[in-house]
């Protein structure tokens, strides 16, 4: 969650992230259904986030 969004880094270039909004359904435990935002193959980080900066 940043704010009212619920966002995620996507890996747009090698070792490049940038934050992007995803909209979603259901968020219980490890599964989460994402309806907008990602498309199949992108590439987003999963542990660590925290320690990236969007500045």
């Amino acid at each position: 969650m940043n704010n009212d969004n619920v966002t995620v880094f996507v890996e747009t270039a090698p070792w490049t992230f940038m934050r992007r909004k995803v909209g979603i359904s259901y968020d219980e435990g490890e599964d989460t259904r994402v309806l907008s935002g990602l498309s199949a193959g992108d590439r987003i980080v999963t542990r660590g986030g925290v320690l990236l900066n969007d500045d």
